[in-house]
């Protein structure tokens, strides 16, 4: 069954198909669909398999103990201009083989130090 078409759906449609087009091509990168930080960060992680680790700390007398687990949800929850900081960190490190877990360790002692930080203030 042909369908004819007038010049104007003809140009209709091709201009649809166009605008389609180029919104595919913003919203992916030659063919790739751009994550999210959320997507990069669980997929990163699903890939990397990491074993979990769990890193104890004192700071200023106070005691604190942090498993790898406990830093990656936190990552995971980051968003904004600190999960792009971390996301770009965490590239380059696997660009370089480096160890994520040493990471992820000076990331435990960060949380752990602004929870002592906060604990001080009474907050």
């Amino acid at each position: 069954m042909k369908i004819k078409l007038d010049i104007r759906e003809e140009t209709y449609i091709l201009a649809l198909i166009y605008i389609y087009f180029n919104l595919y091509n913003i919203f992916t990168f030659q063919g790739v669909f751009i994550m999210t930080n959320t997507q990069y960060f669980n997929r990163f992680f699903e890939e990397k398999d990491l074993p979990i680790v769990a890193w104890d700390f004192e700071i200023n007398g106070i005691y604190h103990a942090i498993n790898s687990d406990v830093v990656i949800e936190a990552i995971k929850n980051t968003c904004g201009d600190e999960a792009l900081k971390v996301r770009t960190h965490l590239r380059k490190l696997d660009f370089a083989n480096a160890d994520i877990l040493k990471y992820l360790q000076f990331l435990a002692y960060a949380m752990a130090a602004t929870n002592t930080e906060l604990r001080g203030q009474g907050i």
